[in-house]
């Protein structure tokens, strides 16, 4: 049975690779002297995107991608019809009535069809669909049961098999003829009844989901969390840093090196008021989301005010996302249109592929791809780093000391990499330990601000004034670093869509309290915004200048100034140096939402004239 599911999933990669290198037969990589062809790249490649799936140990999350395959059935069987019927194929073809030398295959692959009996004992005792590899993950760490307990020894199994999996994917790349799991189909039966290692973790059922939905109704309710110290660190991280890093070296040459300062300054701006969204939620119990401290502070006004620049700024956030994905895949293959244009056409695929994780309710099941966007931070600063230091782009551009005119494009950018504060309230609220928020905010800034100075630096020193908004767009596209950069980057999107999103869905949601008791519904909501997310990416496709509108209009105002002034109102402070400070910073901030938002509009009203 274990070695049947090894080789289906294997099969899986087999498949990826053939079907991808159909579409890009262009693509090969030679790192040294190895050569990568398409298959064996895309296998690799796909496995990475698959690996943060078998690190979760509730697999009933998986249902909602379930039910994305059983679509994809549908999809596949009628566009073949369809190519068949309008398309000039036809169906001409009339074979032959039997071919005794192709029996034994096709009974073969006849029988692969059908070789699911495998988790017909957990769907029988929890009537829930259980992922097939979860089995073969289960038996083997069961040959370690002292050390199975420890979460890095299960990732480290997990991702040992992923690798083993690839081996043998790109060892034998023959999809059709691997006929070995169907010769076991028969043998299966007797080793389902000896299975001990099921991980059976029925989904939420209607009843269980009424029942909290009532709870917190009540406004006396406040959530326990379950995320641990670094599973928020790296929820934080992955919100603050990432993105934002592939424009911060535009920021520095549009301002000058001396434009650093605004950096570190609104750097210790922005953790001094995530400071202050935690003092509101303490001086409240009944706070529980950014929205309540505005309304804790000013009433219902408050709570409208805040609601609108969160949402919004979420909203655009997510937006850019879908930008750069668009327009790193196309840097990477300009000769791909699909009728409908490169970018825009890489758009509405990278909105398909993300879509799945926009389904998720756990935040701490997210945390698992939020380890992955930390990862690719890292892998993105050191691969820029190495293409600067070792293929022959090298640190030669000195830069200007001092640039006025771009002071607030730069200025607006800085803020923008720290626009992570209407997601703090559910960080904290998710927690188990709520005492420790301080300590996980605190590395989360320095960490995203040392990323944020070093890409800055390194990016400027490399393209100089001629950097892109997007420092992978400056990158020359055969260098193996650039190549590495260039992946890795559309990693992080994947990773921080659906935590930046889950405010906004929560929200949207929120207007509908009794349709979105039914599952199918909230699917709707949450299918529906990322289709809305992809027309407003095609609509405005200006990755720069969208995230300078963001930084100066709504993360200053949402992650600064709001928090400042609903602090001051709840906790009536009126005398002191502290006031004093708070006052400046939204005194500060204030001029840079000017300057910034109007330098911004104007960049993207002459764009859309001019063209893209």
């Amino acid at each position: 049975m274990y070695v049947e599911l090894y080789l289906v999933v294997t099969g899986f990669l087999i498949l990826e690779g053939d079907n991808l290198d159909n579409l890009f037969p262009e693509v090969r990589y030679k790192i040294g002297g190895l050569i990568l062809g398409g298959r064996e790249s895309f296998a690799i490649i796909v496995a990475l995107i698959v690996l943060p799936s078998v690190w979760l140990d509730s697999l009933s999350i998986l249902s909602y991608i379930s039910a994305s395959g059983v679509l994809a059935s549908v999809v596949i069987l009628g566009s073949i019809l369809w190519d068949g019927a309008f398309d000039g194929i036809g169906f001409h073809n009339k074979g032959v009535p039997l071919n005794w030398n192709g029996i034994p295959m096709a009974a073969s692959l006849y029988a692969f069809c059908y070789c699911s009996h495998a988790v017909f004992p957990t769907l029988y005792t929890s009537m829930r669909k259980k992922h097939q590899f979860s089995k073969v993950v289960n038996a083997t760490e069961s040959w370690f049961p002292s050390y199975r307990k420890k979460r890095y020894f299960r990732l480290m199994i997990r991702t040992a098999l992923v690798a083993s999996i690839v081996v043998v994917a790109i060892t034998i790349p023959f999809f059709g003829n691997r006929p070995l799991p169907s010769f076991l189909s028969p043998t299966r039966m007797a080793a389902e009844c000896c299975n001990q290692h099921s991980l059976i973790v029925p989904l939420i059922d209607e009843e269980r989901w009424n029942q909290v939905e009532d709870l917190k109704a009540n406004k006396h309710y406040k959530s326990e969390g379950n995320a641990s110290f670094f599973s928020t660190f790296f929820n934080g991280v992955n919100a603050l840093s990432g993105v934002g890093m592939l424009s911060i070296p535009y920021a520095l040459s549009s301002g000058g090196w001396l434009s650093l300062v605004l950096l570190f300054v609104i750097a210790i701006s922005a953790f001094y008021t995530g400071l202050l969204i935690q003092r509101c939620m303490d001086l409240d119990s009944n706070i529980t989301s950014y929205p309540d401290i505005g309304e804790q502070a000013f009433g219902k006004v408050g709570r409208t005010l805040v609601s609108v620049f969160m949402y919004t700024e979420l909203y655009l956030v997510v937006t850019g996302f879908l930008i750069l994905e668009g327009d790193n895949l196309y840097n990477l293959f300009p000769e791909l249109g699909f009728n409908i244009g490169g970018r825009e056409s890489f758009v509405v695929i990278v909105a398909l592929v993300i879509l799945p994780s926009v389904w998720f309710d756990s935040i701490s099941i997210l945390s698992y791809i939020s380890a992955c966007g930390v990862l690719a931070s890292a892998v993105v600063l050191g691969s820029i780093l190495w293409g600067g230091a070792a293929e022959g782009i090298g640190f030669h551009n000195k830069g200007e000391f001092l640039n006025w005119n771009g002071i607030p494009t730069a200025a607006s950018l800085y803020a923008f990499c720290y626009c992570a504060h209407p997601v703090f309230p559910t960080l904290y609220c998710s927690m188990r330990k709520k005492h420790q928020f301080s300590k996980v905010l605190l590395l989360c800034f320095l960490f995203s601000t040392i990323s944020y100075a070093s890409m800055a630096i390194c990016g400027y020193l490399m393209f100089g004034s001629n950097v892109e908004s997007q420092i992978t767009l400056s990158l020359p596209v055969h260098k193996v670093s650039s190549k590495v950069a260039i992946f890795v980057t559309l990693v992080n999107p994947l990773s921080k869509y659906a935590l930046m999103l889950a405010p906004v869905v929560n929200a949207t949601e929120s207007w509908f309290p009794n349709s979105c008791k039914k599952r199918y519904f909230r699917l709707l909501i949450r299918t529906a915004l990322v289709a809305s997310n992809v027309i407003v990416a095609l609509t405005v496709p200006f990755f720069g200048y969208l995230m300078s509108l963001i930084g100066a209009l709504f993360s200053l105002t949402a992650s600064i100034i709001l928090p400042c002034l609903c602090y001051l109102k709840i906790s009536g402070m009126n005398r002191g140096v502290e006031p004093m400070i708070i006052v400046g910073i939204i005194l500060l901030s204030t001029l840079i939402v000017i300057f910034g938002t109007y330098t911004s509009l104007v960049k993207i009203i002459g764009g859309t004239f001019v063209g893209y």
